[in-house]
């Protein structure tokens, strides 16, 4: 839908500092073919899942997603925002009461906070995904690779610590995730979003015994040290196909 933070493309509601400027939206967006091709891929059941950086275009597609229930009628359609990287205030609530999900890459934290405090007159929007947790939104974790690792481990590791380039304390530390909720956004949620958590997300009898073992227990690490964790074995529906040793 628009571009992304460090080349100021990411389309924002207010001007980037110093410049006349908040950001794009993409050419399909502008000539209206996203708008009509996504309504009628959800006219006929397909789920939507946007790019979005700037809280502009995030707010733009909340809106679009009020638009999709009116014409198309209400339905469980888990429309998706990749990235959701900045969020206005107004929008926090909208996530829940739409049902939209909040598909989200931590690990970015690490350049992009630097980034936001030389380019953002609020840096503090920088992934502000505790808000969305707290209010009962639904968020998944991902990584974009390969524009950074595919780590998982990682990815907990930011969003517990906030750790970023120039901010070795903590990047608006008061924004850090919990690691229960990190783990939701790993397993439970991502199932969710992909109308997959009748068969997977969770350890319960008639579900696909999916899991993997680590060799820590993520509970009795440090934070600073979970992206050193690492996958001792994996289970597929039951089935070792992976071990360490």
């Amino acid at each position: 839908y628009d571009g992304s933070l460090s080349s100021k493309t990411a389309y924002m509601h207010s001007d980037y500092k110093g410049v006349s400027h908040n950001g794009i939206q993409t050419d399909i967006v502008l000539n209206g073919d996203f708008h009509r091709a996504c309504a009628e891929i959800d006219r006929n059941g397909y789920q939507l899942s946007v790019h979005a950086i700037g809280d502009k275009a995030v707010t733009e597609l909340l809106d679009f997603n009020e638009i999709l229930i009116r014409t198309n009628g209400a339905k469980d359609r888990r429309f998706r925002i990749e990235h959701a990287q900045h969020i206005s205030e107004s929008d926090f609530d909208r996530f829940r009461d739409l049902k939209v999900i909040a598909s989200v890459q931590p690990s970015h934290l690490f350049s992009d906070a630097k980034t936001a405090e030389l380019i953002l007159d609020d840096p503090s929007l920088e992934h502000n995904y505790n808000r969305l947790f707290n209010n009962g939104s639904k968020v998944c974790f991902g990584t974009d690779f390969p524009i950074v690792s595919e780590n998982p481990f990682e990815t907990i590791y930011f969003a517990m610590t906030r750790k970023a380039e120039g901010f070795e304390n903590g990047f608006y530390g008061d924004k850090c995730i919990s690691l229960d909720d990190c783990i939701d956004a790993y397993t439970l949620n991502n199932a969710f979003a992909s109308y997959a958590e009748n068969d997977k997300g969770k350890l319960e009898p008639g579900m696909n015994a999916d899991l993997i073992i680590l060799n820590e227990n993520l509970y009795e690490v440090n934070p600073d040290d979970i992206r050193n964790c690492s996958v001792h074995s994996t289970f597929f529906k039951g089935n070792l196909i992976y071990s360490a040793e």
